[in-house]
């Protein structure tokens, strides 16, 4: 009897937790579109502080249904068939659990790719970073007299193609498109891997570096990229003061720690910890506070830094649109039958006249803003058509620079997240020996970027790759 129990308990677990692992990468790729192995282990191994809540009922809600789901499904089978059925799959139970396993690997790797996962792992080294990095240190950048501030705001999940998707054929981000319009904003971006989510864009926009998985073995040391040099790193070194705020917790994904490492005097986050002592009308969705709040607090520290006399950079992270479904404020006019869209016009309209005000302020004469989609929106699989529209239109990244003190030749360029590093110097007045920075270009001048002279898809496989350099650059010592 004992060993009989056992051995249902056995086929039980086992079925359940193959079953987890089949729906999981599905799971992920229904809620946050085309994610890389990459992408997700380095979240696996950093702190998860300040995870929103939602994600964990979605979790028991979805994944978790569907995977009891299908072991009930396996489980009954045999007791309620006949008993040779019953005497079957006893004989063939070894058999089933690996043809299930194998439905597992094909489920990841049909989304996560595999192959290419373990080619950056264990396969032959490359020399691409060697042949392309260029390190920020060995430059010798110069600056104009007077040092201009700037003001570098990453709109989560905000893309051109919002324009175009409303249920009601409504441009939803139609006062960003004018900003875009009036001021300078560069077309051909492509989203490189190593750019694709928030932290990596983070790193790659300040760095001209791709972030993979392989940065987690030293985040876990309370270090992130330490031989990685940053434009921040490069500004404080030119009597910058530099300051980061956010709506949620900067522990999540360590993004306080790489803000630390790289030349950032003040982080101005929303800790977990303050939740409880924080009034509810300040809070937008379980990530954190509204952006309404974000840029208020923003305002005031900017008129605090405008009378120091000391040049700034400023970076500041919106929450409103994050995944999963985002926060609508309620003081928001509602344009759309579709809840993200409506999000999505708001953010629009808070992000402009967040701008407008700026632009009101004495200090603006003497300040840049970089407005940049940090990445694609993710979840569209949630909302079908929005999905086809996106799909079918040439996706891009927001992003507009506003009282650059130079101008480009042409806009019409291929580039990536890493490129704005160098960019946003050059947009300042410094000068760049060769216009390149890490990995980026700048997209001020006329040097070509790597996706200018490499296929794009190319680049994707030679970042992927394994490197010494880059592991080198990591910390990490092999």
């Amino acid at each position: 009897m004992k060993q009989s129990f056992f051995s249902v308990s056995f086929y039980f677990i086992g079925i359940f937790i193959l079953s987890l692992l089949f729906f999981f990468p599905f799971w992920i790729s229904w809620h946050y579109g085309d994610v890389t192995l990459d992408q997700l282990l380095f979240h696996i191994n950093t702190p998860w502080s300040g995870l929103n809540p939602k994600l964990l009922l979605l979790i028991i809600k979805e994944w978790f249904f569907l995977s009891i789901t299908l072991t009930a499904l396996f489980f009954f089978i045999p007791f309620l068939g006949s008993k040779k059925l019953r005497l079957w799959i006893n004989q063939h139970i070894k058999l089933f659990f690996f043809l299930f396993f194998l439905c597992v690997i094909w489920s990841f790797n049909y989304n996560f790719n595999l192959v290419r996962w373990y080619n950056q792992i264990f396969g032959k080294p490359t020399s691409f970073y060697e042949e392309n990095y260029v390190y920020p240190e060995k430059l010798e950048i110069a600056f104009p007299q007077q040092k201009r501030n700037i003001i570098y705001i990453m709109v989560e999940s905000m893309e051109t193609t919002f324009s175009i998707v409303g249920n009601k054929k409504s441009n939803l981000i139609p006062d960003l498109q004018n900003l875009a319009k009036e001021n300078i904003s560069f077309k051909g971006y492509y989203p490189s891997v190593g750019t694709q989510w928030t932290s990596a864009s983070m790193v790659a926009g300040l760095c001209g570096f791709p972030l993979k998985s392989l940065s987690t073995k030293t985040v876990q040391f309370s270090t992130f990229l330490p031989k990685v040099k940053s434009l921040t790193d490069i500004l404080k070194e030119n009597g910058y003061q530099n300051i980061f705020m956010m709506g949620s917790d900067a522990n999540y994904a360590n993004k306080k720690v790489f803000l630390k490492d790289h030349g950032f005097d003040e982080i101005i986050d929303f800790p977990i910890g303050k939740r409880n002592s924080t009034p509810s009308s300040m809070f937008g969705s379980e990530w954190g506070l509204k952006d309404q709040v974000l840029f208020e607090q923003a305002k005031q520290k900017l008129i605090s830094l405008s009378k120091t006399n000391t040049p700034f950079f400023m970076g500041i992270l919106t929450l409103d649109m994050h995944p999963p479904e985002g926060y609508l404020d309620p003081h928001c006019p509602i344009i759309d039958d579709d809840y993200f869209n409506n999000v999505v016009y708001c953010t629009n309209l808070l992000v402009t006249d967040f701008v407008k005000w700026v632009q009101s302020q004495p200090f603006s004469e003497n300040t840049t803003i970089v407005i940049v989609g940090d990445h694609f929106a993710w979840g569209a699989d949630k909302y079908k058509e929005k999905r086809a529209l996106l799909e079918k239109n040439t996706r891009e990244v927001i992003n507009i620079i506003i009282n650059p003190i130079k101008s480009p030749i042409r806009t019409e360029r291929k580039w990536a997240m890493y490129d704005m590093a160098p960019t946003v110097l050059e947009s300042i007045g410094a000068e760049i020996p060769g216009h390149r920075f890490g990995l980026g270009t700048s997209l001020f001048s006329e040097e070509p970027t790597l996706l200018e002279k490499y296929p794009p898809q190319e680049v994707d496989i030679l970042i992927e790759s394994k490197s010494h350099l880059y592991q080198t650059l990591c910390g990490i010592k092999e």
